[in-house]
C-alpha cells in the first residue's frame, strides 16, 4: 500500500467513527437552533460523509495498482474469506445483539434475515465493495478500449443519473436501509477514478501536484455547496446523493496530495489503518453500549461537544482493542477481518516485487 492510503484509510475510518459519535450524542441532547455549538456540529456532520466514497476509492486503487489487468488466481477467494465471512459473522452478531436488548427470539430471526439477505445493517457496505471486486475482473477491457476521459465522464453521468432517479422515485424519508443503496451504479465514478489513479499512480500523483491550486479552490467551494444543500431535503440524507460527488472527489484528491508530503505516516495512523475494517464493523456496537452507560452520568454535566468526543474516544479505542484481542483467537480474522500490513511490511513487499503490467502513460 502506498503511504498515502494509510493516511486516507485512517482518516475515513475516523470520519465514520465521528459520524456515529455525533449521531449518538444528538439523541441525548435537545436540538436548539439558537446553540452556536450545535450549529457548528450541524455543518461539520455532512462533511464527514466523504468517508464512504473514500473507502471505495482506496479499495479499487489498491486492486488496480496491484492488478492493472487480470487479477491473479485466488483474488476473489481471499476476499470472500476475509470480507464476506466477517460480514456474515457480524450480521449474526448484530441480530443476536438486537434480540438480546428486546429479549425476543422473533427479533433475532427477523433481524438475521434482514442482515443476511437484505444487508439490513451497517455492514451492507461490504456488499458494495465486493461488487467492485467483480467489476474489476473485466473493467480493464473497457479501459483499454476507450479513452480515460470518456470512461470517467460516462461513469460520472451514470452515477449522478442513478442517484438522482433514486432520490426522485425510490427514496422514502426515514428508511434505514433500501435496495437502491446497493447497486454499484450509485458509486461507479469513485471506482472508475480509483482504477485510473491506481493503474497510473505516479502520473496521478504528478497530476495532483501540478494542479494543487485548483484542488485548493475546489474543495472549500464544493464542501460549502454540499453543506448548504444537505439540509434542504432535496436528496436522501447520507452519502448516496448526487451533490456529494464533486466534494467527495475533491476531498480524496486533497487528502492524497497532503499525504504525499508526509515522509512516513505516524505509527498511530498506520495502526488505525490496519484495524479500520474491524473498527468499522464493531463501532456501532460500542456506541450503543457506551450510550447506555454514559448518557445518564455525563450528559447533565458535559457540553454536547465534550460528550461527543468522549463517545468518539471511548468507542473507537474499545473497537481497536477488541479487534486486536479477537485477532489473537484462531478464527478471529473470520469475525472482524484480517489486520492489514504495516508500513514497513508493505515497503519490503514492494521492493521484493515491483509493480508490473501498467503502461507508463494512459491515453487521453
Amino acid at each position: 500500500m502506498v503511504k498515502q492510503l494509510f493516511v486516507m484509510r485512517a482518516f475515513a475510518c475516523l470520519c465514520i467513527a465521528m459520524y456515529y459519535a455525533i449521531g449518538t450524542a444528538s439523541s441525548s441532547y435537545p436540538l436548539s437552533i439558537h446553540s452556536t455549538e450545535q450549529r457548528i456540529w450541524f455543518y461539520l456532520f455532512p462533511l464527514l460523509l466523504c468517508a464512504a466514497p473514500m473507502f471505495i476509492f482506496i479499495s479499487e486503487f489498491l486492486v488496480a495498482r496491484a492488478y492493472p489487468d487480470q487479477p491473479k488466481k485466488g483474488f476473489l477467494v481471499n476476499r470472500l474469506r476475509y470480507m464476506m465471512i466477517p460480514y456474515v459473522s457480524m450480521g449474526i452478531f448484530y441480530a443476536a445483539f438486537e434480540a438480546g436488548i428486546s429479549r425476543s427470539l422473533d427479533i433475532f430471526t427477523s433481524k438475521l434475515w434482514s442482515n443476511m439477505m437484505l444487508g439490513g445493517f451497517h455492514g451492507y457496505f461490504v456488499l458494495i465493495i465486493f461488487q467492485f471486486y467483480l467489476l474489476h475482473l473485466f473493467f480493464h477491457k473497457i479501459a483499454d478500449a476507450c479513452k480515460p476521459v470518456i470512461v470517467l465522464a460516462g461513469a460520472f453521468l451514470i452515477q449522478a443519473a442513478y442517484l438522482w432517479l433514486a432520490a426522485e422515485f425510490w427514496y422514502e424519508p426515514g428508511q434505514r436501509f433500501s435496495f437502491w443503496w446497493y447497486p454499484f451504479t450509485g458509486w461507479l465514478f469513485y471506482f472508475t477514478a480509483a482504477y485510473y489513479a491506481g493503474r497510473y499512480d505516479l502520473q496521478f500523483e504528478q497530476l495532483l501536484s501540478r494542479h494543487w491550486k485548483w484542488i485548493a479552490v475546489l474543495l472549500p467551494i464544493a464542501g460549502a455547496m454540499f453543506v448548504w444543500l444537505y439540509p434542504m431535503n432535496l436528496f436522501p440524507l447520507g452519502s448516496k446523493r448526487p451533490d456529494i460527488i464533486i466534494y467527495a472527489i475533491a476531498a480524496i484528491c486533497a487528502l492524497f496530495l497532503v499525504a504525499t508530503k508526509i515522509k512516513r505516516p505516524p505509527k498511530l495512523i498506520v495502526w488505525i489503518s490496519q484495524l479500520s475494517f474491524g473498527i468499522y464493523l464493531l463501532n456501532p456496537f460500542f456506541y450503543r453500549c457506551f450510550e447506555k452507560v454514559l448518557s445518564g452520568l455525563l450528559v447533565p454535566h458535559l457540553s454536547f461537544s465534550l460528550y461527543t468526543f468522549v463517545l468518539f474516544g471511548a468507542s473507537t479505542s474499545a473497537s481497536m482493542l477488541a479487534v486486536w484481542l479477537l485477532q489473537r483467537l484462531p478464527l478471529g480474522s473470520y469475525l472482524v477481518g484480517k489486520i492489514g500490513k504495516g508500513f514497513h511490511e508493505e515497503r519490503e513487499a514492494e521492493l521484493r516485487s515491483p509493480k508490473e503490467g501498467a503502461p507508463l502513460t494512459p491515453r487521453v
